[in-house]
C-alpha cells in the first residue's frame, strides 16, 4: 500500500485532475515485494490484488483502458520471473539438501513440508507445494472447517470490533448511492444533472478492505488471524469518516480485552509449559542420568520446539503433536505409548528411565481420565484458554475454575498396568 501511494506533493488535496502528476513506484520494486510476499505465504496475493491495480490505473494515466492497464501489469513480468527465479533455487537448495531425518519429521508435523518430502521433485516450489496442500478439502478438515460466512461475521468481529461493523456500514451507505446512481441513469438514459458524491467512503480503500476478505472467505477454514493485514486498510478507511470520536470508549474497552483475551488468556500456558519442561529435561539429574522423554501434546497449539533447547536428531525426547484429534484416537494412543517395550527394554536402554508427559488443557483433563491412565505427577499452568475446547460457564463459577483455565502437564505412571 505504501508502494503504490501517489507520491506527488499534495496529491492528497490536489483535484483529479492532477492525477497525471502523480509518479508510481517503479514497477520493478513492485514486482520484487509482490513475488516475496507470495513466497512469504501465497495469500498475499489476495490483498496486493486492489493495491496493485490501483497502482496499475495511476500508470495509464488518461486513457484508463483494460488494455493500457493490462500493459503496465505485464512490465511486473521481468522483476517477478527473476524474483521468484531466485527464491525457487534458494528453496531448492535448501529443502533438497537437508537429512532424511528432517525429512521425516516434517512429513508428521507440517503439511507443506510432507508435499515437499512426498513429491521428492528436483525444483521445489514452495507457493505451489502449499496452494496444493491447502485447495486439498480433506487436508483442511483436519485443521477444522468453518462456514464461508466466518471471516465475515465472526473473525471480522473479533478482530477489529466497531471498526469492522463501521466498514460494513461504509459499504452499504456505498452501495446504496451507487444504485440510486444506476436507476437514475436506467429511468433518464443519462447521468444525473448533479452525480451525487461519494463523500461518506473511499471506494479505493474499501475494496482493500473488503476483496480480500472475499478471497479468503472462499477457503473452508477461516482463522481470525488470517485478516491481521486488514488492519491498515481499515483503519486508514474509518478513521477519514470521522466516526470513531464517539466510538472511543468502546474502541478502548474493546482493546483493553482483547490484549487481555489473546495476549494471556489464549493458549497462554503453552510458552510456560515449554519453559518448565526444558528445565526439566536438562536438569543436573537428567543430564546424569540417561533420561528419555516422550511429550504428548493434545488439544494445544503446535508447540515450538526450539524453546526445549534440545537437537532434531536427539534420540531421548520425542513429540508428539496430536493436535485436536478426538477422543477415541487419543485413548488408543496413550495406550500404545504407555505399554510401549521399545523405551527401556532394549540393551541400550536398560539403564534409561523413561518419563511420559501428556500436556493438555484442563478442559481435556477429564477425557485424558477416561482413558484409564494414572498420573504419577501433575503441574498446573495457569493461565491457559484454548477456545477450541473452551470451559463451560458454570465451571468458571465454581472451585475448579481455576483448573478451567489452565494447562496441564501430566506424567503417566508407566510402573502400574493402567491399561
Amino acid at each position: 500500500m505504501v508502494l503504490v501511494s501517489p507520491k506527488a506533493v499534495g496529491y492528497g488535496t490536489a483535484p483529479k485532475s492532477d492525477i497525471s502528476q502523480v509518479k508510481p513506484t517503479s514497477s520493478s520494486l513492485i514486482g520484487i515485494i509482490t513475488v516475496a510476499g507470495f513466497f512469504n505465504r501465497p495469500t498475499f496475493l489476495a490483498f496486493a490484488l486492489m493495491p496493485l491495480l490501483y497502482w496499475a490505473v495511476l500508470n495509464a494515466t488518461s486513457q484508463h483502458s483494460i488494455k493500457t492497464i493490462a500493459n503496465h501489469l505485464l512490465k511486473l513480468v521481468s522483476s517477478t520471473a527473476f524474483t521468484a527465479t531466485i527464491f525457487t533455487a534458494a528453496d531448492t537448495l535448501y529443502f533438497t539438501s537437508i537429512g532424511s531425518e528432517i525429512s521425516l519429521y516434517s512429513i508428521k508435523k507440517n503439511g507443506l513440508l510432507s508435499t515437499i518430502a512426498q513429491i521428492n521433485q528436483k525444483v521445489i516450489v514452495t507457493p505451489f507445494n502449499f496452494l496444493r496442500y491447502n485447495l486439498n478439502p480433506h487436508n483442511l478438515a483436519q485443521h477444522g472447517i468453518h462456514p464461508r460466512f466466518t471471516h465475515f461475521v465472526v473473525n471480522g468481529i473479533m478482530l477489529f470490533g466497531i471498526l469492522h461493523i463501521l466498514a460494513i456500514s461504509v459499504g452499504l451507505e456505498m452501495l446504496k448511492i451507487n444504485i440510486r446512481q444506476l436507476s437514475w441513469i436506467r429511468l433518464h438514459n443519462h447521468r444525473p444533472p448533479t452525480m451525487l458524491v461519494l463523500a461518506k467512503g473511499n471506494p479505493t480503500l474499501l475494496s482493500f478492505y473488503f476483496v480480500p476478505l472475499a478471497f479468503l472467505s472462499l477457503f473452508s477454514h477461516q482463522e481470525p488471524r488470517f485478516l491481521i493485514p486488514l488492519i491498515l486498510p481499515l483503519v486508514l478507511l474509518i478513521t477519514q469518516q470521522n466516526r470513531t470520536l464517539k466510538w472511543k470508549p468502546i474502541i478502548i474497552i474493546f482493546n483493553v480485552l482483547g490484549a487481555l483475551l489473546f495476549g494471556c488468556l489464549h493458549q497462554g500456558g503453552l510458552i510456560p509449559c515449554l519453559s518448565h519442561l526444558e528445565q526439566l529435561i536438562h536438569s543436573p539429574e537428567s543430564l546424569n542420568h540417561p533420561t528419555h522423554y516422550t511429550l504428548l501434546f493434545a488439544h494445544t497449539y503446535m508447540p515450538p520446539r526450539f524453546l526445549l533447547s534440545i537437537n532434531k536428531r536427539d534420540p531421548l525426547v520425542e513429540i508428539i503433536d496430536m493436535a485436536g484429534t478426538e477422543e477415541n484416537t487419543l485413548c488408543q494412543t496413550l495406550g500404545q505409548l504407555a505399554n510401549n517395550i521399545a523405551c527401556g527394554t532394549r540393551e541400550t536402554d536398560k539403564e534409561r528411565t523413561c518419563n511420559f508427559f501428556v500436556i493438555t488443557p484442563g478442559t481435556v483433563r477429564t477425557t485424558i481420565q477416561k482413558c484409564g491412565v494414572l498420573f504419577k505427577n501433575e503441574t498446573l499452568i495457569f493461565p491457559h484458554l484454548t477456545m477450541e475446547d473452551p470451559p463451560q460457564i458454570s465451571f468458571l463459577f465454581s472451585e475448579k475454575w481455576r483448573s478451567q483455565l489452565g494447562l496441564y502437564i501430566l506424567q503417566i505412571d508407566r510402573n502400574d498396568q493402567s491399561f
